[in-house]
């Protein structure tokens, strides 16, 4: 690999998300201190209430009235608690000794959790998390790189490393000549990606910056023929320095609120960033971007103005359902070069989680299988 860049220089990083505060509104009132209407007190609030002899004035019962959450409490508590190792969840992922010594021993408020085979990834007790976004994505990304021979890798806004591991992990069980870079924003979860690639041996390196900025690495002349990223898929608008959202209210985890809210772009900023990686690529018209996003319609509607806007075109789009019956819970996009095509293709049959009883569908048992992920 060539030499991580430098990142204090080519990608300046925020200390903090912008206008992220000492507090957030609470999600149960959504700032407003006051019950909806018709909402009762329950029965432990009431006997608290009782003890205390304050009178029912319709105050919100998780922030008092207050309106906000501070960013402390339980998440304070889980930072300073031991850090752990989760139990193997087959043999197929047995524990292991670290690549690098001591790259693998979790810290306060960390755990380091099973990934995919072997491999395993640190995680924060409370905080941002790989979810089933980054398996399918990661899954899809990695039926792409397939057959290939060599397979250099971009994963953009890559969190704490899962997808840019899964990828690597499958190319690696075919013994492709697999490189990759995880390029992220937030500190805290690049450093935990980065020593989670230590621990695994993974043939990749994580780079602290903003996707906005980022261009290729000069590893070599042509370097990327795939790029994957997973946005956050909900809106943030600042007042007065401060950071609001129409969708709720943002989580009291720093880490997770940067990675399911748009402090730094959403869905155009990737496609943006895909693009200009996958430009990069030896032969920039078999190159592939493979990008998640929310399933309401208004994000449906993003993806493809922010294709278009890219200079990218939509090969297919796989709709990723969380329970059977209930509508698509994200969709998992996969794009080229080139200008749209009229029309667009199809949207493929849609990957249905769980059925209607809770449990895995047979085909998502097989994505998970072929992740070793059971």
């Amino acid at each position: 690999m060539a030499a991580q860049l430098d990142s204090e220089s080519a990608f300046p990083v925020p200390t903090l998300l912008p206008g992220f505060g000492e507090s957030s509104a609470c999600w149960k009132c959504r700032g407003s201190g006051k019950r909806s209407a018709g909402a009762a007190m329950g029965a432990r609030q009431r006997k608290r209430l009782a003890r205390s002899g304050g009178v029912d004035d319709g105050s919100c019962v998780v922030c008092a009235g207050a309106g906000a959450l501070p960013r402390t409490g339980k998440l304070a508590s889980a930072a300073a608690a031991p850090g752990r190792v989760t139990a193997p969840r087959s043999a197929a992922s047995v524990a292991r000794g670290p690549a690098v010594a001591g790259a693998g021993a979790p810290g306060a408020g960390e755990e380091l959790c099973c990934l995919t085979g072997a491999w395993r990834i640190l995680q924060r007790v409370g905080g941002h998390r790989y979810s089933t976004e980054d398996v399918v994505t990661a899954y899809v990304a990695a039926g792409l790189a397939a057959g290939e021979s060599k397979v250099r890798h971009a994963d953009l806004g890559c969190g704490v490393g899962s997808v840019l591991q899964m990828v690597a992990w499958r190319c690696a069980e075919a013994e492709t000549d697999y490189r990759g870079v995880g390029v992220e924003a937030q500190r805290d979860s690049a450093d935990l990606a980065r020593r989670s690639v230590a621990y695994n041996g993974a043939d990749a390196e994580v780079v602290d910056g903003d996707l906005r900025s980022f261009d290729a690495p000069p590893w070599e002349a042509g370097a990327f023929c795939l790029a994957t990223g997973t946005p956050p898929y909900f809106n943030v608008s600042w007042a007065n320095g401060k950071a609001a959202t129409d969708f709720g209210a943002f989580p009291n985890c720093e880490q997770s609120a940067g990675a399911r809210y748009e402090f730094r772009g959403g869905v155009e900023a990737y496609c943006d960033a895909g693009a200009r990686v996958l430009r990069s690529a030896p032969d920039p018209a078999t190159a592939r971007f493979v990008c998640c996003e929310g399933g309401l319609h208004v994000n449906l509607r993003r993806v493809a103005a922010a294709a278009d806007a890219a200079g990218l075109r939509i090969l297919a789009h796989l709709p990723v359902v969380g329970r059977e019956g209930k509508p698509p819970l994200f969709g998992v996009w996969t794009m080229a070069l080139g200008a749209p095509a009229s029309p667009p293709p199809p949207p493929d049959p849609p990957l249905v989680v769980r059925d209607a009883d809770g449990g895995r569908t047979p085909r998502y048992a097989r994505v998970l299988e072929a992740m070793a992920m059971t």
